[in-house]
């Protein structure tokens, strides 16, 4: 089903849109629109170009914004602010944010909620959960450092439920790439006895 979107603009936030070429062939197909707004590119995937054709195919008549942040969260945050203030009416975003706090609002979902509240735009997010790949445990137990924790880096460190400071993580298959997010159920950036600037 085609919605002839009558005066509609959609915010896109993603990794790339034309990154590996293809936009130009994709217009002259009918399968994206001409007039795309490109706030900001990056390099990636070309996701964005995707989401955009979804738009295009389902919305015919709905104008595109496009935005990639950089990799930081706070390019993220500012896409979604420029994607405001080029008049989009409503945002969607399929980005992963691994670096936002767990506990409390980071960037992007302070960012995210303004526009939200603040100026009545709806935002989408594509959400993973990755809850199964995690481990959770109790409260911050201090106890001695490893050697190679440098001198005056922490005044204690962590000790698990084995009674060690190091956790044994078994691989099932074999990755190009492995991500480790740690973070406590306190106010970001101040957990333990680590100095408010760590992570």
């Amino acid at each position: 089903m085609t919605v002839f979107a009558i005066s509609l603009k959609i915010g896109i936030i993603s990794d790339s849109f034309n990154a590996l070429g293809g936009m130009d062939k994709n217009i002259e197909c009918g399968y994206l629109p001409p007039d795309i707004e490109i706030l900001q590119d990056d390099s990636g995937t070309d996701e964005g170009r995707g989401m955009a054709q979804v738009v295009h195919a389902s919305a015919k008549n709905a104008k595109i914004a496009f935005y990639a942040p950089d990799g930081s969260l706070a390019d993220f945050a500012n896409g979604i602010q420029a994607l405001y203030e080029a008049g989009v009416d409503v945002i969607a975003d399929d980005l992963g944010t691994p670096g936002e706090p767990f506990f409390q609002w980071g960037p992007v979902a302070t960012a995210a909620n303004a526009v939200a509240r603040d100026h009545g735009i709806p935002y989408f997010s594509a959400i993973g959960n990755n809850a199964g790949g995690s481990w959770a445990g109790g409260p911050y137990q201090a106890g001695p450092c490893p050697d190679w924790v440098p001198e005056g880096r922490a005044t204690s460190c962590h000790v698990f439920e084995n009674g060690k400071n190091f956790q044994k993580i078994e691989l099932l298959r074999s990755t190009d790439a492995l991500q480790f997010e740690f973070q406590f159920a306190s106010p970001s950036k101040n957990s333990g006895p680590v100095r408010a600037n760590a992570s």
